[in-house]
């Protein structure tokens, strides 16, 4: 699993996650503190054992 946080530029700002994990649910703690405020895309990629592929990618604002 890997958990990354880009600005609108396309740059890494954070990188969250990059372990091998178990199925079910994880929280993830994200510290915007040395960002600043505004529009950044988070992306989740996952490649489960039954071989389908995941990414996903979303909006996240951050707000001060």
């Amino acid at each position: 699993v890997t958990l990354e946080v880009f600005d609108v530029r396309g740059r890494v700002v954070a990188k969250l996650v990059e372990a091998e994990m178990t199925a079910g649910v994880h929280v993830v703690r994200f510290d915007g503190e040395n960002l600043t405020s505004g529009k950044y895309f988070y992306r989740l990629e996952a490649a489960p054992e039954s071989g389908t592929e995941i990414i996903e990618t979303r909006e996240l604002l951050l707000a001060r």
